[in-house]
């Protein structure tokens, strides 16, 4: 269950740092690192505050609000649930690799040429867009309650 947290945690994490690398080194766009990061930023804080609204908004402490099991802590509130990653998103990350792939090789050996890594840039952004509309889909239809 913990791992369901951690992981795409870490994910996050590598990819703002991949992006804002890319973009520090002016292979990336600064806009991409931008929606990147603000993505990121708003999932992560979406899922802080679907889980502080399923405690009923009271800090009982690091224990409760990080529990694995249900009945466990103060309150006996309900377990946070496990997190499972859309396949929008998954594609994202892949997409992200790759172009980081395609920069660096354009780059240091100038293939793939600047029209496949900006094709690249693309679609990052169009999947950084599209699993961000797939998780508000989710909340909104009820389907992401931590």
């Amino acid at each position: 269950m913990l791992g369901s947290y951690i992981d795409p945690l870490a994910d996050k994490v590598l990819i703002g740092c991949l992006a804002a690398a890319l973009a520090a080194q002016g292979l990336v766009p600064a806009w991409l690192l931008a929606l990147v990061l603000g993505r990121d930023a708003a999932l992560v804080g979406g899922a802080f505050a679907a889980r502080a609204r399923a405690v009923g908004w009271r800090w009982r402490g690091f224990t409760d609000f990080f529990r694995m099991m249900p009945g466990e802590g103060a309150g006996g509130s309900a377990a946070a649930p496990r997190v499972q990653p859309l396949l929008a998103s998954k594609l994202n990350t892949g997409a992200t690799f790759a172009l980081a792939a395609a920069a660096l090789a354009s780059d240091a050996w100038g293939v793939p040429d600047a029209d496949a890594v900006d094709a690249c840039v693309m679609l990052v952004a169009g999947t950084t867009v599209a699993s961000s509309f797939a998780y508000v889909q989710q909340f909104s239809a009820g389907r992401w309650r931590a």
